[in-house]
């Protein structure tokens, strides 16, 4: 066990933990602040298809960056490279990209099939809460670059200032005995402090060693680019149309994105950290080995069963929701679901790093033909009552499935390369 935590605990782990618990105060406030407002829970779950759309344009570009930049026989020429030229390209193209979706909000309002009484100020929300994720998937193309080069003290003080600003303009802006703006006081507070990131993270780009031409091996790069970009267009609109959309035909959709986001803000801040450390880590050594990450996971899960009781205290008595027991015992049916994801999400890291993304772009595909749109197309023809319970088995079932493929896809990778290196010393 002293082994174990010697050899992940590491300062960049411990770092990425910092970073992942250092807003959830900010997050409780939020929440308890938000409750007190009519329909503000339910605008707020409306920001799901801005956010999958910026995320798939996110991915694209950022999840190649591991395999591109880890390890190069040029690196530092490279790094410069898309430090300075590329991050100027990506701006521009985020930058339009940004405003063809404000212009859009309307049609994408639609689709997302907001209910009447929360149409008005969900646009309002949604139009300024566009800006925020454009500039986010910069801040996002910087910070990965100071992952990649270990920059921890600047990843650390970028996070910290940043939430304790939020904290700060949370409480000026949003609730009742401040300004009183509620959810638009906290798209407006974001937008302050992911300004205030991008030009942090500006400074922290490396000068420019020389000027002569970069080489790397672009062609791969941009292979990389596409199978992330139909990996995670995939995954996220399958997602969202047969999961969340679906969720809003029913009239206790905000039982399931209260408690999917305080497992994803709150028990899922190990995971998240640990998955950076992997990429991390994998992209700097392909024969990393992942037994220690699998391990760490076990110690996650233990963490997620601690947090139960905490949950329930805190739906009660901070969030004040007089349906505690109805939001707690959906938490407790979602739990599941992501103990599973903490161990796929190990090897799916792995994947990324080592820049394999063909197989997570068939686990991808595979998972959403056979599950998602299977039960899609049940439900258009009638067959299948949509239900919060039923949702949340689809939800499990495509978990499931996609953990045993990536296990038998890892498995297959490790055989391979070892039967290759086996080949090399008999020659």
């Amino acid at each position: 066990m002293k082994g174990l935590l010697k050899r992940i605990y590491t300062k960049e782990y411990l770092l990425f933990l910092a970073i992942g618990f250092l807003p959830l105060i900010y997050k409780v406030f939020q929440i308890a602040f938000l409750n007190s407002f009519e329909n503000a829970i339910k605008i707020l779950g409306q920001m799901a298809l801005i956010e999958i759309i910026f995320k798939i344009f996110q991915e694209t570009i950022i999840n190649p960056l591991f395999k591109i930049l880890g390890k190069n026989d040029n690196a530092e020429e490279v790094k410069n490279y898309f430090a300075k030229k590329l991050l100027i390209v990506y701006s521009a193209i985020c930058f339009a990209f940004t405003l063809a979706i404000f212009l859009l909000v309307e049609p994408i309002m639609n689709i997302s099939q907001i209910p009447a009484e929360i149409y008005v100020s969900t646009k309002l929300f949604l139009q300024i809460m566009i800006f925020v994720n454009g500039i986010n998937v910069i801040v996002q193309y910087l910070y990965t670059f100071n992952i990649i080069n270990k920059n921890t003290k600047s990843i650390f003080v970028y996070f910290l200032i940043s939430s304790l600003a939020t904290l700060v303009l949370g409480i000026i802006l949003i609730p009742k005995f401040t300004f009183g703006f509620g959810v638009i006081g906290l798209a407006i507070s974001m937008l302050i402090v992911k300004v205030a990131q991008l030009i942090y993270f500006l400074f922290t780009i490396p000068k420019v060693v020389n000027n002569e031409k970069k080489h790397f091996d672009r062609g791969k790069y941009l292979k990389l680019c596409i199978l992330s970009f139909f990996e995670t267009l995939t995954r996220n609109l399958t997602y969202y149309f047969i999961v969340l959309v679906l969720l809003n035909t029913l009239n206790n959709q905000d039982l399931y994105f209260i408690s999917n986001d305080f497992i994803w803000s709150v028990m899922l801040i190990p995971t998240i950290a640990q998955n950076d450390l992997i990429k991390q880590n994998v992209s700097q050594n392909n024969n990393e080995s992942l037994r220690d990450y699998l391990l760490n996971s076990v110690i996650i899960s233990i963490f997620i069963g601690l947090m139960i009781p905490v949950a329930l205290i805190l739906f009660k008595y901070v969030f004040k929701f007089t349906n505690y027991i109805d939001y707690f015992s959906t938490l407790l049916k979602l739990i599941p679901c992501y103990l599973i994801f903490i161990f796929d999400n190990v090897i799916e890291s792995y994947f990324i790093a080592v820049g394999k993304m063909q197989y997570v772009f068939i686990q991808t595909f595979i998972t959403n033909i056979i599950v998602y749109l299977t039960s899609y197309i049940l439900y258009i023809c009638g067959v299948w009552i949509v239900t919060l319970n039923g949702i949340i088995l689809v939800f499990s079932a495509g978990m499931i499935l996609s953990s045993a493929y990536t296990i038998g896809c890892y498995i297959y990778q490790k055989r391979k390369a070892k039967k290759s290196n086996n080949v090399e010393k008999m020659s």
